[in-house]
């Protein structure tokens, strides 16, 4: 459906804040294959409604292949002698031919979104194991280091020693 009107979206897009007429949109759009006048569903309805369409494999190669072929001959419509109506057509039709791929894009990110999610859980998981044992390995390391050292097991009593409030100290000090 989106393919048959392709040309009606295109006249919708090109009315964006309601300026299509001051733009001269019906002169853009007046060499229509069969003779019919264009519609105009609205320029954020026509967007919506691409983008619907894009989102889905098959409607985006739909849409983007009709797409393609219309702007093409479009072009081809103005020829050299009109060429200035020709590039405002040409800068329409490349901006039509944006929504669907956005569309497309945010459809593959819809599609791969709970994929991607749990493969971001699993790699914080991991992470934060890499970090626990990294941390568990340096606390060990300093643990056995201070209790390894020459006062780990107190101060040896030596002859000129005595107890005192606060621990084991030397007479002589």
């Amino acid at each position: 459906m989106g393919a048959a009107y392709i040309d009606d979206l295109n006249y919708s897009t090109y009315n964006f804040g309601s300026a299509g007429d001051e733009l001269g949109r019906d002169e853009l759009f007046a060499n229509s294959s069969d003779g019919s006048e264009r519609t105009d569903f609205g320029e954020a309805a026509a967007r919506r409604f691409m983008g619907v369409v894009a989102a889905d494999e098959e409607g985006w190669k739909t849409l983007s292949s009709a797409q393609q072929v219309y702007e093409a001959s479009g072009l081809k419509a103005f020829g050299t002698e009109r060429q200035d109506l020709g590039l405002h057509f040409g800068y329409g039709g490349a901006k039509v031919h944006g929504i669907p791929d956005e569309a497309r894009i945010d459809g593959i990110h819809q599609q791969f979104k709970g994929a991607e999610e749990a493969k971001t859980l699993e790699m914080e998981k991991a992470a934060e194991w890499r970090k626990f044992g990294v941390s568990s390995g340096v606390g060990a390391v300093v643990g056995v280091g201070t209790c390894s050292g020459p006062g780990a097991r107190g101060r040896r009593r030596g002859r000129n020693s005595s107890p005192s409030r606060h621990g084991y100290r030397n007479r002589g000090d």
